[in-house]
């Protein structure tokens, strides 16, 4: 059922030899078409085989060369072959003057290659202990090194891996976790018998099971539940086993670090810290200190690493830098905290020495190009676990067929900075910017963690702004105002939702809708109307299609439902409301604005319509809508596909296959299709071992 009105031609153009003397323009045809079979009909091998085609005709065409190379080693790691390396390794041996291909070969590269030390370390050993499905990188490991604390995806149980013989088992019975919540970030006491973590249900609760007992002698203890407490991180143990080092967000959003006594729930407030979440907190050995990281302004991915004695009489700036500094961790003997930092360009391992709760020296570059980590701690013997998270987001274009909507060219990557880092771009009203969100630092989320960046399609210019909004991590929606020079950006921070209008010259940010106190608002990334006056929004718990007038402040119900509703997409004239139904989510149905009756569209098959992000989107004309089609076997996605069906019902056609499709978005002029492709990579847990003797001896300790 594919349809394709330009495959005749580009079959054409990938199976034709690369003649001596060729063009520029043809050599990069015959990249795109090959691009167009590897990307949208998946036959990855042949694909290759015109790569390498491509390579050995270009001659002095670099540009097209090093690219093809690339492409390449992409097709070999999506075949899990080992070739992947040797593309990269020839992009940065024989075209490094193409600044924009090396840099994004040398990251999949570093990615790729198991490092095995550096210079100066060469008795250090970086190994891979846990890859695969279902990996999770929010427990620690125990003080011996043998297991590993982690969530089990398939049941929100928290469970423990022998890291050894691959073995796993819950420590929690959480059989149904829709109605019994859910657990997070399991730590390890310092004995290694027992585990604290956080249950979320109705309430946030700090709760502590049994790591050694058997299953039947292992009833979970709720340690501390507060009403006025919206969430909970469990992050460590004192030495002594008797307080726990939690960050409490209490409901007014205010961040505290806190030790909570195991025994009776007591709980000690160390710093309150308003916005400034940190994304790791480490007890020091002798339980004297406190080291987290916090950003140092709401507008910026930046933060620093701070010192605060138990006792509350000092706090001090560790590591001050203009970088993305975090994750600390204080080393087994407490003489020392190793962190990560982008202070080089790419993200590396640093350490630096402390004594006192006051730092030595400069901090030194324990491992580079370590990429994105996220710290899990140290076992006993000093050595180093942490996590890499999988998974890219990109933006990529295609030509779009005016009249029928189907591809008319191979989609291209559109932006080549934070390239993995890109996601939901959003056409302006007069088809000459792009917005995209860019994901920045390591991914930790909270304010300064997302840019909104506005592309000039002429001239390829990019303005970027970071403000104090909380943009939906999963769902970062952005919508155009009528005029062009502005975007309603939809924000969320723990079950609060707000709409806020940005503008695209100078990132001024003011409020329109919601906030802190404004129950039940926006419940899905809303709608807006193309004269910029209507938002259509969904009201928790998610029953109710609302409308807000932008002007007035009035809201009125458009049309409510009896089961929970989904993915508004509003139809370019402004007339129809295009929706899905949890329940039914092999379908969809469409709604006048003026209100009425909504219409079923389409509805067929053993299949469902993604809700993961931004699933439905009107052509130019309102002719047709693209929906995402995802297939699913259980909690896993085995293929997304973007279709069209015409607005009025009719027969579907699949546009284009392409794994992790996500926020499709037409140009007005009807010609271009922007979306958002993600490879949902697994994460992947690593040691470093026999790096910290060398440490000391480097800073003369």
């Amino acid at each position: 059922m594919k349809i394709w009105t330009m495959a005749p031609v580009l079959t054409v153009l990938v199976a034709a030899p690369l003649a001596a003397g060729q063009t520029a323009d043809r050599v990069e045809v015959r990249l795109k078409a090959t691009m167009h079979q590897e990307l949208v009909d998946g036959d990855l091998q042949a694909a290759i085989e015109q790569y390498k085609d491509i390579v050995a005709r270009a001659g002095g065409h670099r540009a097209v060369a090093a690219k093809a190379l690339l492409q390449m080693g992409y097709a070999y790691e999506k075949l899990g072959r080992s070739e992947a390396r040797d593309a990269y390794e020839r992009v940065l041996r024989d075209y490094a003057d193409q600044a924009d291909v090396a840099a994004q070969a040398r990251a999949r590269l570093a990615a790729l290659t198991q490092p095995a030390g550096i210079a100066d370390r060469s008795n250090m050993v970086v190994r891979r202990v846990w890859a695969g499905p279902g990996v999770d990188i929010q427990g620690m490991p125990t003080p011996d090194g043998q297991y590993l604390t982690f969530i089990d995806s398939s049941t929100l149980d928290v469970a423990v891996r022998n890291l050894a013989t691959g073995e796993s088992r819950r420590l929690t019975s959480n059989q149904s976790w829709a109605r019994r919540g859910f657990g997070q970030t399991p730590v390890v006491s310092p004995d290694g018998t027992l585990v604290a973590y956080h249950w979320f249900t109705l309430h946030s609760e700090l709760r502590v099971t049994s790591l050694t007992a058997a299953t039947d002698d292992r009833e979970p203890r709720v340690v501390f539940r507060n009403d006025e407490v919206a969430y909970l991180r469990s992050f460590a143990w004192s030495p002594d086993g008797e307080r726990i080092l939690t960050l409490v967000i209490r409901k007014d959003s205010t961040a505290q670090i806190a030790l909570i006594a195991v025994t009776d729930g007591s709980m000690q407030v160390l710093k309150s810290l308003d916005w400034r979440y940190p994304s790791k907190m480490s007890l020091s050995p002798d339980g004297r200190y406190v080291a987290y990281d916090a950003p140092v302004r709401q507008d910026s991915p930046d933060r620093d690493i701070f010192i605060l004695s138990v006792d509350g009489e000092r706090e001090i700036a560790l590591v001050k830098h203009p970088a993305v500094d975090y994750g600390p961790v204080w080393t087994p003997e407490g003489d020392a905290i190793v962190f990560a930092s982008d202070r080089s360009g790419n993200t590396g391992l640093w350490a630096i020495h402390v004594e006192e709760g006051i730092p030595l020296g400069a901090p030194q570059l324990v491992k580079p190009d370590i990429g994105k980590v996220v710290p899990l701690g140290f076992s006993r013997d000093g050595s180093y676990y942490y996590g890499v998270p999988g998974g890219t987001e990109d933006v990529y274009v295609a030509d779009l067929d005016v009249q029928t909507a189907e591809l008319s060219s191979a989609p291209t990557r559109l932006i080549e900075r934070f390239v993995g880092s890109n996601l939901a771009g959003a056409w302006s009203p007069d088809g000459r910017q792009l917005a995209y969100v860019s994901r920045r630092g390591p991914g930790l989320g909270g304010t300064g963690s997302m840019a909104v960046v506005i592309r000039s399609l002429e001239t390829g210019e990019e303005r970027e702004f970071f403000s104090s909004l909380k943009l939906d991590g999963r769902k970062p929606v952005v919508r155009w105002f009528p005029d062009s020079q502005s975007l309603l950006l939809y924000a969320s921070d723990r079950g609060r939702h707000s709409l806020h209008r940005m503008d695209t010259q100078t990132g001024t940010v003011t409020l329109v809708r919601g906030g802190l106190g404004t129950p039940g608002f926006v419940f899905q990334p809303p709608a807006l109307s193309p004269d910029g006056r209507t938002v259509y929004y969904l009201q928790a718990p998610e029953r109710s299609i609302m409308t807000y007038d932008i002007d007035t402040g009035r809201q009125a119900e458009l049309f409510r439902s009896t089961t929970p509703l989904l993915s508004l997409a509003l139809s370019q004239d402004g007339t129809r409301l295009a929706f899905l139904t949890r329940e039914r989510r092999n379908g969809f149905s469409v709604i006048p604005t003026r209100g009425g009756t909504p219409r079923e569209i389409f509805r067929e098959g053993e299949f469902y319509i993604s809700v993961a992000a931004q699933s439905l989107e009107w052509t130019h004309d309102d002719r047709f809508i693209l929906f995402i089609r995802r297939q699913e076997d259980g909690p896993a996605v085995t293929g997304e596909e973007l279709w069209r069906v015409p607005s009025d019902g009719g027969e579907p056609h699949r546009v284009l296959s392409m794994d992790g499709i996500a926020f499709p978005s037409v140009n007005p002029n009807g010609r271009q299709l922007a979306f958002t492709a993600t490879q949902q990579d697994s994460s992947d847990v690593w040691v470093m071992e026999n790096f910290l003797p060398e440490l000391k001896d480097d800073s003369g300790h």
